[in-house]
């Protein structure tokens, strides 16, 4: 497949969140908006540092949310990629890797659209790009590389650091940005048979699931009814909720400065903090065997299970080693794979 041009790639994939139509003739791209022809709403291209990003965002009872992502995007790339704590900074290594092996594997295969729920600050799509733009085999097998925030900054921030990587040109052409919801996504991979026989890697990754304080199983749904119906698997990060009830919560306290405000709540694996007595920011760490039961009764199989590097926590006298959190790769119940 040729490289595409914004409008013509994502007229693809993309759906009206409203009315969910998948004719691929609904949406009208204009200059500055689409336009659905069904509901007649319509959104609009943003200019973000130069480049257009759809608008996709319809607001799902998350002012305080976007308002702590906006903030927290100044600080991120500092003080939780480039210098975060220890553990944290093993767990990030530790999924880097295993991401990759996933991909890499899908690659040497067949062709790849990768799309990434929760992109912040563009880790992985810089990443990719990078490899693409160096003719790095396989990932000269990726034909797209999307990435979905709602998070008007951390998609700015994301646009930087692609350009301070010299990948601002792919953006358009190999990488898609777009602002929306998880809990509303206007994505489809139903939408063009085209697609069908291209492999779609579907990742929410570094505890992204957790950071969704409701409406999570919608993310999950769509999963399940669409995103990787034809063709494709998914690849979910989540911290484990013994790791973070033990040590987790120095964690956070040595990340102030992204989390913001002092830590208001902390028990059975959730973290909260208050902003005008008002949940601020919000994350959930979960149960193994929970997580996955949640999974398998939405028609969706674990294809894999990775544990993620070990936290040592105190059991009555000894020291017991639990890991940090977990990947597991899945896929839809019966898959059609072509």
């Amino acid at each position: 497949m040729r490289n595409l041009n914004l409008s013509e790639f994502l007229q693809r994939i993309l759906v009206c969140p409203s009315c969910k139509s998948i004719d691929l003739t609904t949406l009208e791209f204009k200059q500055n908006s689409v336009r659905c022809r069904r509901c007649h709403r319509s959104f609009p291209i943003r200019q973000i540092d130069g480049v257009k990003v759809p608008d996709f965002y319809v607001e799902f009872q998350v002012k305080n949310e976007t308002f702590f992502w906006d903030a927290a995007s100044e600080h991120y790339d500092d003080f939780v990629i480039k210098r975060p704590p220890p553990i944290m900074g093993k767990y990030e290594k530790w999924e880097d890797k295993i991401l990759d092996t996933i991909i890499v594997d899908v690659l040497k295969k067949e062709e790849v659209i990768f799309l990434e729920i929760g992109s912040g600050t563009g880790r992985y799509l810089t990443r990719y790009g990078e490899r693409f733009k160096r003719g790095i085999y396989p990932f000269t097998n990726l034909l797209a590389i999307v990435g979905i925030d709602f998070s008007e900054k951390m998609l700015e921030k994301s646009i930087k650091n692609l350009e301070n990587n010299k990948l601002k040109e792919l953006i358009g052409t190999k990488i898609f940005l777009i602002r929306a919801d998880a809990r509303n996504l206007p994505i489809s991979f139903k939408k063009d048979p085209s697609l069908r026989h291209v492999k779609k890697v579907v990742a929410i990754m570094f505890g992204t699931i957790g950071n969704i304080p409701t409406g999570r199983e919608k993310v999950l749904e769509h999963l399940s009814s669409d995103l990787l119906k034809h063709n494709a698997i998914g690849v979910i990060s989540f911290f484990n909720k013994d790791a973070l009830l033990k040590t987790g919560i120095e964690e956070y306290n040595k990340i102030t400065e992204v989390v913001g405000r002092p830590l208001t709540y902390f028990n059975e694996g959730i973290v909260v903090t208050q902003r005008d007595g008002r949940p601020f920011f919000y994350t959930k760490w979960f149960d193994y065997n929970e997580f996955t039961a949640q999974i398998e009764n939405l028609n969706l199989k674990i294809l894999k299970t990775y544990k993620g590097p070990g936290t040592k926590v105190p059991v009555w006298i000894f020291w017991k080693e639990i890991p940090r959190g977990y990947i597991i790769k899945i896929t839809v119940k019966n898959l059609e794979r072509k």
